[in-house]
């Protein structure tokens, strides 16, 4: 969706105000024939007194329905009925007057619903799912996204299916299928879709928290109308989320092994594999740790920081690796695994994790791989 930026002027600044992204969702905690939308703009001004925000209906004429302070890029509107279009237009105010106004976005307002329910035994569909990346953390208010994968290994068609946010996680959620060769959006949000057998269907989904919500293992619900829903497996189908009042680091990171399968083979000798990341998020220092999750491993495991472009670790293999993130930049580590007995392939439980946290101690990113032995 294009957008204008608006402004005014004020006695020592230009005030903007720009509406980005509009996501609508049923909120878990609204009432049932009610909605809520969460509205995002980018925050240009560092001398605004707050943000005047302003909503109509369909047809009908804008009205100031909150003002907000200072620094504040984000507003949850309650209460919405289900299946109506509104439209929200946002200005900055100070002692000077106000700016112009944003530009005004519009949206249907969408019910994610329940997922189906799980089916009678003997169905002929069999689903699994994956989540990419495994871990996001935003401010309050602000939107994370990730994309999953459904696929059908059964003979038949699985029908309706879609992907469902957890309660107890407060805040805004939708899906939508993407093209799987580009990414790019397709369908319509909040549509569950039929998979033929053999095939699978990708999504974006996109959650916005409306509280702080510490560190949390999320396991989205992958489910279709005619088949048992996808098993939830940590750091395959699931997503460490977390949100704070204040911005906060956010470390996406990708795992890559030798035959880009995503398991390591611990030969005689040592295994390996290599981590990219990128923080999406504020700077800060940050510590990469690696470990087996809740299953005791008989591993050896070390990681180190890499020269992007040689792959030389910068430093010697260690159980931590402590460096300086700027926000936006990229990172890249090696970590190293040595066996002391036999691990047997179980890639849902035999998995190493690398963990990335801020200099709170909160883990803000997360990665894994499969590991076995011959």
């Amino acid at each position: 969706m294009g957008y204008v930026l608006s402004r005014c002027m004020s006695p020592t600044r230009m005030l903007y105000a720009v509406v980005t992204s509009l996501i609508l969702a049923l909120g878990s905690a609204a009432p049932a024939d009610a909605a809520r939308l969460t509205l995002n703009w980018t925050v240009n001004s560092n001398n605004e007194s707050g943000f005047s925000i302003e909503r109509r209906a369909e047809g009908g004429s804008f009205a100031v329905i909150a003002n907000i302070g200072p620094a504040q890029g984000a507003y949850v509107d309650v209460t919405l009925a289900s299946g109506k279009t509104y439209c929200y237009r946002v200005r900055a105010f100070n002692a000077a007057g106000y700016s112009s106004y944003s530009n005004e976005a519009c949206a249907v307002s969408v019910d994610t619903g329940s997922p189906p329910p799980m089916p009678p035994g003997g169905a002929a569909a069999n689903i699994a799912a994956a989540v990419l990346p495994s871990s996001r953390s935003v401010q309050v208010g602000q939107v994370a996204t990730a994309y999953a994968t459904i696929l059908n290994a059964g003979p038949a068609t699985a029908t309706a299916c879609g992907l469902w946010w957890p309660g107890g996680v407060p805040g805004d959620f939708m899906f939508q299928t993407t093209d799987p060769a580009t990414n790019a959006l397709v369908g319509t949000p909040n549509q569950p879709v039929d998979i033929p057998p053999g095939t699978g269907q990708t999504f974006l989904f996109s959650f916005a928290p409306s509280t702080p919500i510490a560190p949390t293992l999320v396991a989205p619900t992958f489910a279709c109308a005619n088949t048992p829903r996808a098993p939830g497996l940590a750091g395959v189908s699931t997503l460490l989320f977390s949100a704070s009042a204040t911005p906060i680091p956010d470390i996406v990171a990708l795992s890559a092994t030798l035959r880009n399968d995503g398991i390591v083979t611990v030969a005689p000798g040592t295994g390996m594999f290599a981590v990219a990341s990128v923080n999406v998020g504020v700077t800060d220092t940050v510590t990469a740790s690696v470990d087996t999750g809740d299953i005791a491993l008989p591993l050896v495991v070390a990681i180190c920081p890499t020269d992007a472009a040689t792959g030389v670790c910068l430093a010697p293999p260690a159980p931590t690796a402590t460096v300086f993130s700027a926000g936006g930049s990229t990172g890249s580590f090696a970590v190293f695994v040595q066996a002391a007995a036999p691990v047997p392939f179980d890639p849902a439980r035999s998995r190493i994790f690398v963990r990335f946290t801020d200099s709170t101690g909160a883990v803000r990113g997360a990665t894994s791989v499969a590991v076995r032995t011959p």
